[in-house]
């Protein structure tokens, strides 16, 4: 019975809303950033409040999520451009057929 209420979600994801390799990245990477952001924001808040955080707490945080989110953003244009690669070599390949 479940079944019936599930089918028409799977047919209807198989004929037409497919979203691109690099819609998804771009996606992914806004999410990985806001997360990192919002990590980033809640344990400031627990070094600045906390009695018994080192005084070093906040810059150390801040450093260590500055730096992932720097990370995350420098490679973003690689795995932008090989998405764009694989959507375009997709795209050929059903040309084909």
């Amino acid at each position: 019975m479940a079944f019936h209420v599930i089918e028409p979600l799977l047919s209807s994801r198989r004929q037409g809303a497919v979203v691109s390799k690099r819609k998804r990245t771009v996606i992914v990477v806004i999410l990985i950033e806001l997360l990192l952001a919002g990590g980033w924001m809640w344990l400031h808040n627990l070094a600045v409040t906390s009695p018994h955080a080192n005084a070093d707490a906040a810059r150390v945080t801040g450093q260590v999520f500055g730096g992932a989110m720097g990370l995350i953003l420098a490679l973003s244009p690689l795995l932008y451009f090989m998405a764009r690669k694989n959507d375009e070599r997709e795209a050929a390949n059903t040309r084909k057929l």
